[in-house]
């Protein structure tokens, strides 16, 4: 099938070729250029009244529908990293208000969670979750997101794994895993036993990776 006949296929066909190669059944999506689009779309600067209010609408709102898109067609895994390092450099109104309260609405928001039970989608959470409370403490942002994990347990149709401030090779991520590992084993982990001890379980190989900038 060439590009020009795959263009003109309804979502049902794309859907069932899908199904039938059986691939991509992995994929990594990072999205990036989220001011801007808040930017272009309102018309509002980042110091601007109601900016901030404004962009969770709009970036939640169309993370549900690449996610939508991405699940619908059958997608079963995917990795989306959602906090880095950087993120923490962007200002105090940035820190302060989009970290918690984006937190808050994806892993706690009742349209959210029905959202991720009505798509069977399991959660799961990698990387240094617990800076989120280190760098906010008190607002419990660990136990939204663990309890999040905990509700979409028994889903099993999708996977959905959310990044949170990877550091470079998982070096900080991996350092009580790998000892405990080393001390259990005696010796250190293959290449696969050091990915499951960095995601908690064995995952996939990523197939594609799109970033929305």
């Amino acid at each position: 099938m060439d590009k020009d006949a795959f263009l003109k296929l309804e979502a049902p066909a794309v859907r069932d070729l899908l199904k039938r190669k059986q691939t991509p059944r992995t994929g990594i999506f990072l999205s990036d250029g989220n001011r801007r689009l808040v930017m272009t779309e309102t018309g509002k600067q980042p110091g601007d009244d109601g900016f901030w209010t404004d962009y969770l609408e709009i970036v939640t709102g169309y993370f549900r529908k690449n996610l939508d898109v991405f699940f619908s067609y059958g997608l079963e895994n995917l990795f989306f990293p959602i906090f880095g390092e950087s993120l923490l450099e962007r200002g105090k109104a940035y820190v302060d208000t989009v970290i918690p309260e984006l937190t808050r609405i994806l892993f706690q928001e009742k349209s959210w969670l029905d959202f991720y039970l009505g798509k069977n989608i399991r959660v799961k959470a990698y990387g240094n979750v617990q800076k989120l409370d280190e760098v906010f403490p008190g607002l419990d942002l660990k136990g939204k997101i663990d309890g999040a994990a905990a509700a979409t347990s028994g889903c099993g149709g999708h996977t959905l794994y959310f990044g949170f401030f990877s550091t470079p090779n998982g070096l900080l991520e991996l350092r009580q895993p790998l000892n405990h590992f080393i001390s259990t084993h005696g010796r250190e982990p293959g290449d696969r036993e050091l990915i499951e001890l960095y995601y908690g379980e064995a995952v996939p190989k990523a197939e594609f990776f799109i970033n929305s900038i």
